[in-house]
């Protein structure tokens, strides 16, 4: 592969990245959706509170994607930061990532709260595989592992 291809989409999915986490923090909901596949994954199995239904854990395909994280985040204040990416660009088309991660997860005292602490503080890892389609670089495959959460 050409090295200016292979830097080009480095940069690509990095701004795609960028952009995942800003939307998500300003709860831009269709943007949002907007960064994935039509049928992607995202794996939650490993951040999500003991007894959350199975079909909350996998969610498949991008409007899924979107409700979840409407449904459980819409009146959270987040911030989020990803970090000392790892990307592998296998060809034109495909490449995976692992990213740092780091958010704050704060639901205010006059909102419903989903989960069983009001405040979290959490570090990870996003794992992700992406697809590059007319329109640029999406994600298709994204899983959270958490390696460290504190919870008030």
């Amino acid at each position: 592969m050409d090295g200016i291809v292979r830097l080009t989409a480095i940069e690509d999915i990095r701004a795609l990245k960028a952009r995942y986490f800003r939307l998500l923090d300003d709860k831009r909901w269709d943007d949002f959706g907007a960064l994935f596949t039509a049928d992607a994954v995202m794996d939650l199995s490993d951040v999500l509170p003991p007894g959350t239904p199975p079909a909350m854990l996998t969610v498949d395909g991008r409007e899924a994607i979107v409700a979840q994280n409407r449904r459980l985040l819409s009146d959270a204040v987040m911030v989020h930061n990803g970090y000392s990416h790892e990307i592998t660009v296998h060809d034109a088309g495909t490449a995976s990532a692992i990213w740092a991660q780091e958010d704050r997860v704060v639901f205010p005292d006059h909102v419903p709260c989903p989960f069983p602490h009001r405040s979290s503080h959490n570090f990870g890892r996003y794992h992700e595989d992406f697809v590059r389609e007319t329109d640029g670089w999406k994600i298709r495959r994204l899983k959270l592992v958490r390696t460290f959460s504190s919870a008030s």
